[in-house]
């Protein structure tokens, strides 16, 4: 048996291999399609679709970048089949909504434990795998104080180049990196960088070290050199976002 939510990528997948004898449609469990606040807590349920997640007034009110970043995902059949969960689960560059979750520091909710989204989503010796039968109910993250959210998508539609999500939330700040130029990350060097220094000392010599660090995803030298070059870009923005005398989630 094979449990499903859009089916935005399994559908496809099928199409070239062959159909399931069984497959469990998770997408009309109504436990699974809320978007709440929960105390100082945002929850949103893991079969909540883009369009959902993009059309909330809840969302639109206390994260408005998240909203945003949800409504220039794919176009709109894609948007009102895709879920949340699906989105954060199939894919590990090119992804909008794992870099957003990371730079909200979320919390993922399954029905054996939960965890933060970068144990699940990023590449290393701890990553966290699902078990057998294990569903994610939803995710949670605070109310941030400050998001910024910066991308360049060179295709409309399609998935961005680069993608850079933060937020300040309890005095700290978190920011998520992805898109086809980037493996999905949680840049915690250049928030350590952050919290250490005041936020004008972060300077052009301080972002090309951490971003020389990377391990970029383009085809040859000059364009790894053009993505290099953006997301120090995207960065000095994001950073100027947070800079922002009486800065608030707009």
């Amino acid at each position: 048996m094979v449990l499903m939510g859009g089916g935005q990528t399994l559908l496809p997948q099928w199409r070239e291999t062959t159909y399931p004898k069984k497959v469990l449609c998770l997408n009309k469990i109504k436990s699974l399609r809320g978007i709440e606040q929960q105390g100082k807590r945002l929850f949103i349920g893991s079969g909540v679709t883009l369009a959902e997640l993009a059309g909330s007034a809840l969302v639109q009110q206390l994260v408005p970048t998240l909203a945003k970043l949800a409504l220039t995902m794919g176009d709109c059949f894609m948007r009102n089949r895709g879920t949340v969960v699906g989105a954060l689960c199939t894919t590990t560059y090119g992804n909008c909504i794992s870099t957003a979750f990371l730079g909200l520091n979320a919390l993922i909710h399954t029905t054996e434990r939960d965890f933060f989204v970068h144990e699940y989503v990023q590449e290393g010796p701890y990553k966290i795998r699902l078990n057998i039968g294990e569903i994610i109910k939803g995710l949670s993250f605070s109310t941030p104080f400050i998001t910024s959210y910066q991308s360049i998508r060179l295709i409309p539609a399609r998935s961005a180049l680069i993608t850079i999500y933060g937020s300040k939330i309890k005095n700290q700040q978190f920011i998520g990196i992805g898109g086809k130029g980037h493996r999905v990350f949680r840049a915690t060097e250049l928030e350590t960088q952050l919290k250490w220094h005041n936020l004008a000392q972060i300077n052009d010599s301080i972002l090309q070290k951490f971003i020389e660090n990377q391990q970029l995803l383009g085809n040859n030298e000059q364009e790894q050199e053009y993505i290099r070059a953006q997301t120090k870009r995207l960065l000095l923005c994001l950073i100027a976002d947070f800079s922002a005398p009486f800065a608030s989630d707009a």
